[in-house]
């Protein structure tokens, strides 16, 4: 499990970017569509909504918040919740929070595996999307929209949520396609890797199975037969046949160093 957790993390922060680059261009075209409106009090909230996700997305690429994903869920909800608050029902801005139902799964990842962060956030975003249709009013609280305005933000904000939501509908069924073709990969990669040393391991239980007996065999004689040698007075006929043994094993002995050469070279090579 722990060799999968890099594999996992690096998924999840691409799946992070993919929603926070899209977030972002929504939100950058909300923000110009408010300041050409002249809805000041929307402009606002819609900037500083995008610049905290910028600096939530600056710190997944530097690692510095631990709960990514909890982070994003609270931080777009409390700003729809309070965009809605601002523009009122007849804007549509609260839409916005089914785009981010739809995008739960998808920033999640493997669904199995965190059931209970998927519960949890989606849970987050239908309070959210609960609190926008209960407590806020039809028109804005906090600023003067006229109704020809309000019937040009519903289209835009509507439209936009649709579209949002088949992206990332898309989006999180070709990730988690890709997700698992790349773990069965690596999965196969890992094995392959294992068989490879196993192979190796093997290999080298060999070459010192041929060191303990094939080498050490003919490197005994040789020192048997020097000692003889230097021990006791041969007659030429003993020494001419001790001489003819000593290198029969030296001759025995060069040619099972070359086959343990042989041996470890073809395999690591």
């Amino acid at each position: 499990m722990k060799s999968r957790i890099p594999f996992e993390k690096k998924e999840q922060v691409k799946r992070i970017f993919r929603f926070g680059y899209i977030t972002l261009t929504m939100v950058i075209l909300s923000a110009i569509f408010d300041i050409i409106e002249g809805i000041r009090v929307s402009a606002l909230i819609t900037i500083t909504h995008g610049l905290i996700l910028s600096t939530i997305l600056l710190a997944v690429y530097f690692d510095l918040i631990k709960d990514i994903v909890a982070a994003i869920i609270v931080t777009v909800n409390f700003f729809l919740v309070l965009s809605a608050i601002a523009e009122g029902l007849k804007s549509g801005s609260y839409l916005f929070i089914l785009t981010l139902i739809f995008a739960t799964p998808f920033l999640v990842g493997t669904f199995k595996t965190n059931l209970f962060k998927v519960i949890t956030y989606l849970f987050i975003s239908i309070c959210s999307f609960s609190i926008c249709i209960l407590f806020c009013s039809d028109t804005g609280r906090w600023q003067n929209i006229s109704p020809v305005m309000y019937s040009g933000m519903f289209i835009f904000n509507s439209l936009s949520a649709a579209v949002m939501c088949a992206i990332f509908a898309y989006m999180g069924i070709n990730f988690e396609v890709k997700y698992r073709e790349e773990l069965i990969a690596a999965k196969n990669q890992a094995e392959q890797h294992e068989q490879k040393i196993q192979k190796q391991n093997k290999h080298l239980h060999e070459i010192a199975f041929m060191n303990a007996h094939i080498v050490r065999s003919p490197l005994a004689n040789i020192l048997a037969i020097t000692n003889l040698i230097e021990s006791t007075k041969q007659s030429e006929c003993d020494k001419e046949e001790l001489m003819q043994l000593l290198k029969t094993s030296a001759q025995q002995l060069d040619d099972n160093i070359k086959q343990m050469v042989v041996k470890a070279t073809d395999k690591f090579s």
